[in-house]
Parts: C-alpha cells; structure tokens; sequence
C-alpha cells in the first residue's frame, strides 16, 4: 500500500481505534480500581477515628478509676490511723483496759500498732501517688501523646487522600482528553 492508499488509511484508523479502546479499558479498569482503593482508605480512616475515639474514652475511664481508687486507698488510710490512735475500751471483749495497758507493755500489742500504722502510712501514700503523683500524671501524659500523634497520623491520612483524588481526577480528565483526540480525525492534507 501507497501512502495515499485508502486501504492504509483505514488500517491505520482501525489500528488507532483499537490503541484507544485498549487504553479506554486500561483506564476503566484503573479507575475502578481506585474506587476500591479509596473505598478502603476511607474506611481505615473511619475505623481509626474510631479507635481514637475508644481510646480517649478509655483514658477518661481509667483517669476516673485511677481517681476513685485513690479517694478509697486514701479514706481506708485514715480509717486505719483512727482505729490504731484510738486506745481499748474499758468494755473490751478480753477485759484489757487502757490502764491496764498503759501500765503494762506489750510487745505484741506495740508490734501490732506499729505494723497498722506502717500499713495506713503506705496506703495513703499510695492513694496520693494514684491521684496526685506519676501514676495518674502519667496516664494523662499517654492519653494526650495518643490523641495527639493520632490526630497527625490521621490528618496526614486524609491529606495524602486529598492528593491521590486530586491527582486521580487530573488523569481521568487526562484520559478523557486523550480518548476525544485519539477518535478525532485529522483533515487530509495536514
């Protein structure tokens, strides 16, 4: 065939109409892809504020237990202390008298005090550290580092998202521009 041959010209325009319907395909396919794709991005996202939302929940939670718990530890404390400083009743069910004891010594009795006294000593501070030391302190700190690396993580998430759309649709338009002129026949003689 001659370059002014009819039978080229139609071969060629077959062979360009098939070109643009492999890549109309191809580009079909790509999209649906990207649907999918994003269809699963944006569920991540979703599932993960989700856990956010948990978490911080959870934070709140636990910073009331943690708070409850130290109140409790701290009362029990004081309730100790009170029965230790408080000395045996003249009714005493084994007839000690607190003469009789201010008398005599005890060493199992002082033992015993002591031991109370220890105990209610560090259960308050066990209750003060729950509430106003590291403990509490410390779930605070971790629930605000969380809630702040997630709320990054996330908006970086949904930028990066932004972007592939974006960029996903300057194609598509790319594509279609493409298909339009690849059907476009050019006038003989230019």
């Amino acid at each position: 065939p001659t370059p002014g041959d009819p039978e080229r010209a139609m071969s060629t325009d077959i062979l360009r109409l098939e070109n643009a319907s492999a890549i109309r395909s191809w580009e079909e396919d790509r999209a649906g892809r990207f649907g999918r794709w994003r269809a699963g991005v944006e569920g991540l996202i979703a599932s993960l504020r989700g856990t956010l939302r948990s978490g911080a929940a959870s934070s709140q939670i636990l910073d009331g237990f943690m708070r409850r718990r130290g109140a409790v530890e701290r009362a029990y404390a004081q309730a100790l202390a009170g029965v230790v400083a408080e000395a045996p009743s003249a009714e005493s069910p084994l007839g000690v008298t607190a003469e009789h004891l201010s008398t005599v010594k005890c060493p199992l009795y002082d033992a015993l005090v002591g031991l109370q006294r220890q105990v209610a000593q560090a259960r308050d501070t066990f209750g003060a550290s729950l509430v106003e030391g590291t403990v509490l302190s410390g779930v605070a700190a971790t629930g605000a580092e969380f809630e702040k690396i997630s709320v990054a993580m996330l908006n970086g998430l949904e930028a990066g998202l932004r972007e592939v759309v974006e960029l996903h649709s300057k194609a598509t338009d790319a594509m279609s521009s493409y298909r339009q002129a690849s059907f476009h026949v050019p006038p003989k003689g230019t």
